[in-house]
């Protein structure tokens, strides 16, 4: 049980985080630098007080892909809610994850070992991704919040980062108190170097350049992830990849639900409907993928 209660932490966090996010606004930059500064303050903090860092070729490469996934998947779901919206992206982001990092932890890992765990692992999968289909659904065949179709893209191509960065970890067989600081870093230093490079002559506004005010502002957001993304690491460890990143994504029901009550995010009373199933959808497989832990 306690390991299930720690599993959830992250989807509370990553919830909040993209909440915060919009509501603060600024530009992408802003938002991914506040995120970066706040986790790598919260992962030196943790070192600190934690364990000592045990340096090794494999804890570095394993830091260096996994920071470097997360910096292109949360550029372009930053984007993509920009774009289309966090009722509409994030749904699809987390059934594809959810899914495909469902399949990694059973055929790569062995989380499914038993009969009865694919007899309710499997329909869990079907629902997700009937769950994704749902949340695509638009009845206006203009797109009120910008470029659909880039949109699109951007959420496709998050997701499969997403996924590397969810089991790079595992894959190397690193411990999560051990990659909480050298992730931060890399993740700082090449959200640093994208930022830079996407921002052009705005570097140094004082309001929206790299370590502007709304950056700053950010930094909310960033404790949010930091708490989310340093207890996901340990969730992986106690439940496995399947469990641990499925349980994460719970944070869907708190970003979708926030998005159209505080970000008076509009739907049509028909898209509302195959949003809200859609949703529904992705929390039950994601709570029949928990089981097949228990």
């Amino acid at each position: 049980m306690e390991a299930l209660l720690i599993g959830l932490v992250p989807a509370l966090g990553w919830g909040l985080q993209v909440l915060s996010m919009q509501k603060v606004g600024g530009i992408t930059q802003n938002k991914l630098m506040g995120v970066v500064t706040a986790t790598l303050i919260f992962a030196i903090v943790v070192w600190i007080f934690g364990e000592p860092i045990i340096w090794s070729p494999t804890l570095i490469a394993a830091a260096l892909i996994n920071g470097i996934c997360w910096t292109v998947a949360q550029f372009l779901q930053v984007r993509a809610f920009e774009l289309i919206g966090v009722s509409k992206a994030y749904p699809i982001v987390t059934g594809l994850t959810l899914a495909c990092n469902t399949l990694l932890g059973v055929l790569f890992f062995k989380d499914w070992i038993a009969s009865w765990q694919f007899m309710c692992g499997v329909p869990a999968l079907l629902l997700l991704i009937v769950g994704v289909w749902l949340t695509t659904f638009t009845e206006k065949k203009e797109e009120v919040h910008g470029n659909a179709k880039l949109g699109m893209i951007f959420v496709l191509l998050s997701s499969l980062t997403y996924i590397a960065y969810a089991s790079i970890g595992k894959f190397f067989t690193v411990d999560g108190w051990q990659m909480v600081v050298p992730q931060s870093i890399v993740m700082f230093v090449a959200t640093l170097i994208l930022c830079v490079l996407t921002m052009g002559k705005s570097v140094g506004d004082k309001d929206t350049g790299v370590f502007g005010k709304k950056t700053f502002a950010n930094l909310l957001s960033g404790l949010f992830f930091a708490i989310a993304n340093f207890t996901l690491l340990i969730s992986i460890q106690m439940n496995g990849l399947a469990v641990g990143w499925t349980l994460s994504q719970m944070a869907v029901v708190v970003a979708t639900l926030g998005a159209l009550l505080f970000l008076k995010e509009k739907k049509t009373r028909k898209e509302l409907i195959y949003v809200l199933s859609g949703v529904g959808c992705v929390v039950i497989g994601g709570l029949m993928v928990g089981a097949t832990k228990m």
